[in-house]
């Protein structure tokens, strides 16, 4: 029976009180509320809103046509009232007398409050509290391939948002459609109101449309008005969002709801304004010795003898700075704002400025700093950038033994500048002021939130500061170039003696908590920049000495290995108001889309991803950061929609999109990834809740009932847009949904959930067998791209079907044709594997998902070959990968290359998922660890190159266990080591690939004897593995005969250039030698080189064999004969005898 009762039949409320609607209620649940209507009938949408009431309060619905006087009666019974008109149609039927309209106007004026939506939107005007009239704008809501998902975007934070993430999309329709809007638009704004929310679409705020406002009276009267979106009984995919910011504004309307504090989009002049100092800081101390530059490992210092345009970074938890390697700093961003851009340093020489950035530099990168060395008349001049740890700030220090004393010239601006999606000017003007006692420049946000401070570790000789766009050196003095930005132009001028012993130190810091935070970093980082300095060295030190790390006979790949560890660390990011968590790629805003500001707000992608991090914490679990990646999936938690759905998008400025649909089946298969290496099965209890709502999410978007979850109505992934777009159900989901739901029945078999575990299981061998039966292409031997909605299937050959085979769930009989053509030039340029084959129709080298370069793809395609046995393969675009270390942005792999020409086609030069395409290949294929701590197991399937002919890999870590291993051929033998270096015993099963033609007859396991007759088997292992319980330190010795290996070859391409390498397709064993399926540039020969562990006579078909200088390395002659200049394919054999 419905709880809805009619007011005006005598109704006795108890605990209602005039004058200030004071009530106390047994329960919330039972608090009245109003619905208002125009007649006694209710439509389909006052029905569907006072269902909604139901789940709230206790509704009583009140009708319009009634007389003034029992109307006011009945509306002060009530502490709130809803109206809601959904349409013009609708708002035709009211009949909007002045006493009517008097009658709710008094009810405000009482303390009363009213929740507005759509048409009622207008209401305010006519009651006579608001004196400018909203418009009414129509809106064409059209699917291009991103659903239909519009909503409201608060400032900083607004009860109304309470679960949203301050802010929310509320209406996703089923159809194209038309919608009105209520509201102000083009920068108008209600006279009266404040706005809590503008309007949003997919990834842009509107910041020029209002369509929340809110009215507030001493007598404790509010109003709520929501003009759009506020459909109820029309199909939306976000009817649970519309309806949770409904109950948040009634909750907020009866106080209910007092958290996050209101706060409210306001308009400024966005001038810069001057303010007084009330508490200067303490002065600059003295100048301070010169630090000393340490080298942690020879291996990570990095060093260009000329500097260049390429860009560079240091980066702490907070503070990203970013510039160019010749000389300056283009930006720092303290998160969510850029603290400063444009920083220059020059030496003034009588009226001109020798600005250092237009002088010879020589440079050299480590994992804490950044350092210059400029050639200037006055001799050699050090430059050291540092990034703090924590702290958010930084800061530049000049050293050197110059002839003679010189003036600096420090100058930047600053603007403020709030992340995307906000636009520019969004914080108001920007404050300053000088502090003349501590020599810093201070900035902030009318708030006073968003703050910062500068300052050089002396007094300057002068000092400008002021609405400029420039700052200028003329007649010995600074003047400055009057502008109209909203920014604050510094400069200042330092007399410096140019010694070792008085390095001149420049710091800055900034936080949006405010002066005190800003306060503490900033001494710090002026005072001791030495100690700062120090911080950061003992943590790459100890980062290094805890973490898995990777020693061959190969400088270039130790350097690089090592290189991709401290890259993908430098993407934790803390942002105060948020957490931490890790961002997606380096940039500065020069590059990449603007947004759609006059002044773009994204460095890069500078900011929380959701999929980003997911693929790139398997990776970082494998190397043992085990409480970073709990951090990263208790951010998941915290930030997990109400429908259970993970977010792709976290601006630092705090706004959170949900537009992906592979980061939610990617969060469980995390979190198993987590447990199996880290056994932690007391975090994994604490989040289980989340982790079924997840799943519990996926369950409601298999839309056409076909046992896959879908893209479709959910979100993209992998592909963004473009030609292969448009999928019902990608292959790629379609394999993340068969593992998330394998992953789940793991995780819940742990924690003791036995059915529950059994019908995930089932339901993920299903989606196998669906994946296998309707995905594969028997015609090409390909698995299809995907699923389109009129039940066909696109046959584009991709790289995708790699990410299935990351996870080993195909079936090994049907990859072969792929991985082959992932090898060949189709696929692979020099420097990587393209998302399709470049014979594709669609084929485009600069197109973002149809043909360019990413190193994530080449990580994906060599983990896959690792897994299936193409392991020469995988190695070889492990090593395209790293590659890219040396090459633009020092010590750090791009983004996305050009499909066709080796250079930079992303936006940003530093990604997360770029290094984590040589870990995750490196740590999960080439070392083939695949622990689980739960059972304290570890399988262990190396695949080391063979002509490594030693290997170290330190603190490997199952749960609380470390250990190491050293690898080593020898004379008919492989000796390998394992040390357990901490913490409790566990089971290794050892089983490594051994080359073809190569016979194991004896296994040793501490001197204990085996004799066995072990060939490799498909995938080129051993065909079982060697199983031991590790203590304290075990060796292993496989005693062999025979044996040759293809040795990888490794494409060193320059920038600028066309592929041109060799392609090694696969390797295939045969009774008495192998088969290469090479491809290679008609015109040109090259070698192929053989490891041969055995002495044997061989002969070769199809190529020459080169006199060898050793008789265990075979080299071969191959020439490609055709049209000049493309790719050709040849086979070639080569014999052996025993």
């Amino acid at each position: 029976m419905s709880t809805v009762q009619k007011v005006g039949l005598g109704i006795f409320l108890i605990g209602i009180f005039m004058g200030g609607f004071q009530f106390s209620c047994s329960s919330w649940r039972t608090l009245p509320v109003g619905y208002l209507q125009p007649v006694a009938s209710s439509t389909a949408e006052d029905e569907a809103a006072i269902q909604l009431l139901e789940g709230w309060g206790h509704p009583f619905i009140l009708s319009a046509d009634v007389n003034v006087t029992r109307l006011r009666r009945q509306l002060h019974r009530l502490p709130v009232v809803w109206i809601h008109i959904p349409d013009s149609v609708h708002y035709q039927q009211w009949q909007f007398s002045a006493e009517w309209l008097n009658a709710l106007r008094e009810y405000y004026q009482q303390g009363g409050r009213l929740l507005l939506t759509q048409y009622a939107a207008l209401l305010p005007y006519r009651m006579w509290i608001e004196t400018r009239k909203p418009d009414i704008h129509p809106l064409r809501i059209i699917d291009y391939g991103y659903g239909r998902k519009y909503g409201f975007q608060g400032f900083r934070g607004h009860p109304i948002f309470h679960r949203l993430f301050g802010g929310a999309f509320v209406w996703d329709a089923t159809q194209d459609h038309v919608a009105d809007r209520v509201g102000y638009f083009g920068g108008a704004w209600p006279d009266s109101a404040r706005v809590i929310g503008v309007d949003k679409a997919y990834v842009r705020v509107f910041q020029d449309t209002v369509l929340a406002w809110e009215y507030a009276n001493p007598a404790g009267g509010r109003i709520v008005v929501l003009g759009g979106y506020i459909y109820l009984a029309r199909e939306n995919f976000l009817k649970e969002h519309l309806h949770q910011l409904l109950v948040n504004a009634l909750d907020y309307l009866v106080d209910k709801r007092a958290t996050p504090k209101p706060t409210y989009w306001f308009r400024d002049a966005n001038v810069p304004k001057r303010f007084a100092i009330q508490k200067p800081l303490t002065a600059p101390v003295s100048l301070t010795p010169a630090i000393r530059l340490q080298t942690i490992a020879p291996e990570l210092l990095l060093e260009r003898q000329s500097g260049t345009e390429n860009f560079f970074d240091v980066s702490g938890r907070r503070c990203l700075i970013m510039g160019k390697e010749k000389g300056g700093l283009d930006e720092v961003w303290i998160h969510p704002f850029r603290l400063l851009r444009d920083f220059r340093l020059g030496i003034i020489q009588e009226d001109q400025i020798l600005w250092l950035d237009q002088l010879p530099v020589r440079i050299e990168v480590r994992p804490e700093s950044f350092t210059r060395y400029y050639h200037t008349p006055f001799g050699i001049l050090r430059e050291v950038v540092v990034a703090a740890l924590n702290a958010p700030g930084g800061w530049i220090q000049l050293s050197g033994q110059l002839k003679t004393p010189v003036r600096i010239l420090v100058k930047f601006r600053a603007d403020l500048r709030w992340m995307w999606p906000y636009r520019e000017n969004t914080l108001g003007s920007v404050w300053f002021a000088y502090d003349s006692t501590a020599a810093a420049l201070h900035i902030r946000d009318k708030s006073g939130d968003f703050y910062g401070v500068f300052g050089g570790s002396m007094k300057p000789l002068q000092h400008l500061e002021g609405a400029f766009d420039d700052i200028q050196w003329k007649e010995g003095r600074l003047m400055g170039v009057p502008g109209s930005e909203n920014q604050v132009y510094h400069a200042a001028v330092y007399a410096w003696e140019g010694q070792l012993d008085q390095a001149f130190t420049y710091a800055f810091a900034g936080s949006d908590l405010g002066r005190e935070d800003v306060e503490k970093a900033f001494r710090r980082l002026r005072e001791a920049p030495a100690e700062v300095y120090q911080e950061l060295v003992h943590y790459y030190e100890n980062f290094l000495e805890t973490h898995t790390v990777i020693r061959s006979p190969d400088a270039h790949f130790n350097r690089g290995y090592l290189w991709s560890l401290v890259g993908t660390d430098r993407f934790w990011v803390h942002t105060p108001r948020l957490g931490t968590a890790l961002v997606a790629g380096y940039a500065t805003t020069a590059r990449g889309w603007d947004g759609g500001h006059r002044i773009n707000g994204r460095p890069g992608y500078a900011w929380y991803f959701g999929r980003d991090a997911e693929w790139a914490a398997l990776a970082i679990t494998a190397y043992g950061d085990f409480d970073g990646v709990r951090q990263q999936l208790a951010f998941f938690r915290k930030y997990q929609d109400i429908s259970g759905k993970i977010f792709h998008e976290i601006s630092t400025s705090g706004v959170v999109h949900f537009d992906a649909a592979d980061a939610t089946p990617l969060y469980p298969i995390l979190a198993a990834h987590y447990l199996r290496h880290s056994g932690n099965q007391a975090f994994i209890r604490k989040i289980w809740p989340s982790l079924k709502k997840a799943m519990d999410f996926l369950e409601t978007t298999d839309w056409n009932r076909d046992g896959l979850i879908d893209n479709r109505h959910v979100g993209h992934g992998w592909i963004e847009g473009g030609r292969l777009y448009g999928a019902q159900t990608t292959l790629y989901l379609a394999g993340l949904w068969a593992r998330c739901l394998s992953d789940m029945a793991y995780l819940t078999r742990t924690i003791g959930h036995l059915e529950l575990a059994e019908r995930y299981q089932r339901r993920a061998d299903s989606v196998i067998a669906i994946i296998e039966r309707d995905f594969w292409n028997p015609k090409t031997q390909f698995y299809y791209l995907g699923k389109w909605p009129d039940g066909s299937y696109r046959d584009d050959e991709t790289v995708l079907p790699a990410t299935l085979m990351n996870f080993k769930l195909l079936d090994p009989d049907r990859v072969g044709r792929m991985l082959e053509a992932y090898a060949s030039s189709a696929f692979t340029a020099d420097w990587g594997v393209r998302i399709l084959s470049k014979q594709s129709p669609y084929f485009n080298p600069r197109g973002y998902h149809s043909g360019s370069v990413w190193p994530l793809f080449t990580g994906w395609a060599a983990l896959a070959e690792y897994n299936y046995g193409f392991s020469v393969q995988g190695f070889t675009h492990m090593m395209e990968n790293l590659n890219g270390y040396r090459h633009w942005a020092l010590g750090f792999i791009e983004e996305v290359l050009h499909g066709e020409v080796y250079q930079p086609h992303g936006v940003c030069p530093h990604q997360c998922w770029s290094e984590t395409g040589v870990l995750i290949p490196a740590l999960l294929g080439m070392v083939g660890f695949y622990p689980d701590a739960t059972d304290r197991k570890v399988l262990l399937q190396p695949r080391f190159p063979v002509h490594w002919d030693h290997v170290s890999v330190d603190h490997l870590r199952v749960g609380k266990t470390r250990f190491s291993l050293q690898w080593r051929w020898e004379d008919h033998r492989l000796q390998v080591q394992f040390k357990k270096d901490a913490g409790p015993t566990v089971t290794v099963a050892f089983q490594p690939e051994i080359p073809p033609g190569m016979t194991i007859h004896t296994v040793r396991v501490q001197q204990k004897r085996r004799d066995v007759r072990w060939r490799r088997d498909a995938l080129g292992l051993i065909p079982e593995p060697v199983t031991f319980p590790l203590e304290d330190s075990v060796t292993v010795e496989l005693a062999f005969q025979g044996g040759m290996g293809v040795i990888p070859w490794i494409p060193q391409p320059t920038p600028g250039e066309p592929s041109r390498g060799l392609r090694i397709l696969r390797v295939d064993e045969h009774p008495d030698g192998l088969s290469l399926a090479l491809e290679g540039v008609a015109g040109r020969s090259e070698q192929v080189t053989f490891r041969m562990f055995d002495e044997m006579p061989v002969r070769a078909e199809g190529a020459r064999l080169i006199e060898p200088p050793n008789p265990r390395i075979v080299r071969l002659n191959v020439p490609f004969t055709g049209k000049k200049g493309e790719y050709v394919r040849k086979t070639v054999r080569i014999y052996w005898s025993r």
